[in-house]
């Protein structure tokens, strides 16, 4: 090694003598020069002369380099300085502005990854952009005919494209394009052109500058800046076909850093979304290798998970094992939320429902970081209960949560809203057809089999409530060890916050951190916030349970009695006597029981301190448990009458027909809209509305045209037949006849207008004669119209 360094300074050494005697003879013979045209005096020494010969061997060189000159030591001379003193400082500007971005991006990994940061965000780089547009300006304007006055230019479009800029940034790009004389930057502006009409939404201009470009030769590092480009343009316009096939022509051009691991993730989920899982589990594990962030890196082995095939047994039991051993991981705390979200994913992936919902739950419950999975997890849930289980009410709760939680610039974020609102009506109206038929059930049954099922039902309402208060007084002996071993004051107001401050509240509302009842108001006696002390929170929930039972989260909660839906998934129901003597047919479930002080079945118990009940003790005495009560109060809405069956039929058919429509019309289950409005002409054939029941029938069915259905076609034609048949008169037969019908109509009711406006004017005039032929001629020329009445 020494030997080594001895050569190499040996070489310098060499290099050095002959630089000196390059100058030595090149000064003397700028000296001699200088003494033949006057301009030194040859009395002077040598060596003065030599000096100042190279001196003014390098005046004259300088005065060469002119920024107007196209000379070989002008065009060196400035290149060197425009690269170094303008160019480069200012590229190094925008490049750290890319990174600062990069950095500073907070990615949603449940949706594909953007190719490129969202506009506005160089916003915060403002005096970062000024400079570079200041460094970038210099060889523009004093090294005009260097090599980097295109690439100056370009750094300036840049620039101005992070400050959102555009309308600049385009000018400067176009200016390149148009004037450049370097070709590949000519191409680079072309591509930053088709960024910046992306960003502005200006479609058909970056197809235009795609096409542009597409007629070029580009070199390597302008081939995978348009293959990103496009990309780009793609994911805004939500073609994911044309986004992987982009992202992939440019993978291999590019380093394995961080850039190319995002890119390397956004492949896998569009190999995902368009169900190639072992492509998508290529791109993941290609994204470890690329030194992701952290973070990245997380998601790609929960991508990775993902994409195992649910078919291999071995497998899956790697993947939980890996799953919980993501869950013990000290350093994913914050990501726990996001673990119990892929796991239950991974369950659904392999047909596990009930592990998909426990771990929905879970990921709810962890309440990590993880950007947007509570919104996703309540969209997961109401799609689990409306698609798989059918419990229409819970899912209607769960889309509800989702439409509050979810980011409005979600894809698919109106879909949800949309569902939502169909579920809204939906709902209302399967309450009613449930309520009323299971109503009906019961009065089809003879007494003595509907007085038994009416006692179960009391019966089943008083267990329930008997279960709440056994785990009231559980709570309660809880809270009260809690409050033994964390030093809390027996009796004090659960509520009321300690250490004298104000109740609690959030960041910055009174009694909060930040708020009014100063920085420990809302605080407990060990520091902790009111809802993060659990002996607290234990010793309240105690409390509210033995004033006032176990109430559910709704509207007038303090109510002793109110109804409640007639049934249970078992069957089973639970009735609240109201203090007027109303009563209802509610249900029973075991986890929810209804009324004051916990015991509120149909004639049971109400459970306040000393025999008191409801608010501050003011209610009656608690009464022991009557079945008879119980019966007679579920009995009251059985519609044991003809008019009451009457009125329950009214309210089942209207129910039927709606849901009907929604089915067909909104949520496009045409089977489920089939059997209901079957249901209506078999049960309520005599209905004004049953026509159209079967018109909505025929065109169900007559959908099959499209389909080549014969066995639809056929039962179409079947429709046709009964409504035509039955119905001959109604506007519904005549569209199942004619199509056309409708327009036709309208027509022929306008040209009855005008021959019925000549017939007023006659009648008006007393011309009676003309007037009764005019009123004849429409009779009898437009005899299908809705101007008949006049």
């Amino acid at each position: 090694m020494a030997a080594y360094a001895l050569g190499v300074l040996r070489v310098l050494k060499f290099l050095l003598s002959l630089l000196r005697l390059s100058l030595l003879a090149w000064g003397c013979f700028a000296a001699r020069v200088g003494v033949a045209c006057g301009l030194l005096s040859p009395s002077v020494t040598l060596t003065r002369m030599v000096l100042r010969g190279v001196v003014l061997l390098l005046v004259v060189g300088l005065a060469g380099c002119s920024a107007e000159k196209d000379t070989f030591m002008a065009r060196n001379y400035h290149n060197v300085l425009a690269h170094y003193n303008g160019f480069f400082l200012g590229r190094e500007k925008v490049r750290e502005t890319e990174e600062t971005i990069l950095k500073g991006q907070k990615d949603n990994y449940n949706k594909p990854l953007p190719v490129f940061a969202p506009a506005g965000a160089g916003k915060g780089s403002d005096a970062l952009l000024d400079e570079a547009i200041k460094k970038a300006s210099i060889p523009i304007q004093r090294h005009k005919n260097s090599d980097w006055v295109d690439d100056s230019y370009l750094v300036i479009g840049k620039a101005r494209y992070y400050k959102d800029d555009y309308e600049n940034a385009i000018q400067t790009f176009k200016f390149v394009n148009s004037k450049g004389k370097d070709p590949n930057a000519k191409h680079e502006a072309l591509i930053w052109l088709l960024r910046t009409y992306t960003d502005m939404k200006e479609y058909t201009f970056a197809g235009n500058a795609i096409d542009a470009i597409k007629k070029k030769t580009l070199n390597k590092r302008n081939s995978r800046e348009f293959a990103l480009a496009s990309a780009h343009l793609a994911y805004r316009q939500k073609e994911w076909d044309a986004v992987l096939k982009n992202v992939e022509k440019a993978l291999p051009l590019m380093r394995k850093r961080e850039r190319r691991g995002r890119m390397e993730f956004l492949a896998g989920q569009m190999q995902q979304k368009a169900g190639k899982d072992p492509d998508a589990y290529a791109h993941f594990r290609m994204v470890l290798r690329c030194n992701p962030s952290y973070e990245l890196g997380f998601n790609a082995k929960l991508g990775m998970a993902q994409a195992t095939n649910p078919g291999d047994e071995k497998g899956i039991k790697k993947i939980q094992k890996y799953f919980r051993k993501l869950l013990k991981d000290d350093k994913n705390l914050e990501y726990k939320d996001k673990i119990y979200y892929e796991m239950a994913h991974f369950e659904l992936k392999l047909k596990h429902t009930d592990k998909a919902i426990e771990f929905h739950n879970s990921s709810l419950r962890a309440n990590g970081k993880s950007q947007g999975v509570k919104g996703y997890n309540y969209l997961d849930l109401g799609v689990i209960y409306y698609e798989r289980l059918r419990k229409f009410n819970v899912a209607k709760l769960y889309y509800d949560s989702a439409v509050a939680a979810l980011d409005t610039a979600e894809e698919n974020y109106k879909a949800v809203v949309r569902r939502q609102k169909i579920l809204a009506e939906f709902v209302k109206e399967y309450d009613i057809i449930e309520r009323e038929d299971s109503l009906q059930r019961l009065a089809r049954m003879d007494s003595t089999m509907l007085f038994a099922k009416l006692d179960g039902m009391a019966a089943t309402t008083k267990k329930a409530a008997d279960v709440a208060d056994k785990l009231a007084e559980k709570e309660a002996r809880k809270a009260a060890r809690l409050d033994a071993l964390t030093g809390g004051t027996p009796g004090e107001d659960p509520f009321a916050a300690l250490g004298g401050g104000q109740p609690p509240g959030g960041p910055g509302a009174p009694g909060g951190p930040g708020g009014l009842g100063g920085p420990d108001a809302g605080l407990g006696s060990n520091g902790l916030w009111y809802f993060y002390n659990p002996s607290l929170v234990a010793k309240g929930k105690s409390t509210f349970s033995r004033k006032w039972g176990r109430r559910k989260l709704e509207d007038n909660w303090r109510r002793a009695r109110k109804e409640a839906d007639p049934n249970s998934e078992e069957g089973q129901a639970e009735a609240n006597k109201p203090a007027g003597g109303d009563s209802t047919l509610a249900k029973a479930d075991p986890n929810k029981p209804n009324g004051a002080g916990g015991k509120a079945g149909a004639g049971g118990k109400s459970d306040g301190k000393d025999g008191k009940g409801g608010e501050g003790g003011e209610d009656k005495a608690k009464a022991e448990y009557d079945p008879k009560a119980a019966r007679a109060s579920l009995l009251k809405d059985v519609p044991l009458t003809p008019d009451a069956m009457k009125a329950s039929d009214e309210k089942l058919r209207l129910a039927l027909f709606n849901i009907g429509k929604i089915y067909d019309q909104k949520l496009e289950e045409h089977a489920n809209g089939v059997v209901s409005f079957q249901r209506v002409g078999r049960q309520f054939g005599d209905w004004d509305k049953v026509p159209e029941g079967l018109y909505n029938l025929y065109l169900i069915y007559g959908r099959a045209n499209a389909r080549e259905n014969t066995q639809d076609m056929r039962r179409a034609d079947s429709v046709k037949r009964e409504l035509t048949s039955r119905y001959p008169n109604t506007v519904f037969a005549k569209l199942a006849n004619n199509p056309n019908w409708l327009v036709e109509n309208r027509a022929a009711t306008e040209e009855a207008k005008k021959v019925y406006k000549q017939a007023y004017e006659s009648y008006q005039s007393n011309r009676y004669i003309e007037a009764g032929r005019l009123i004849a001629s429409i009779r009898r020329e437009y005899p299908e119209n809705t101007f008949s009445d006049r």
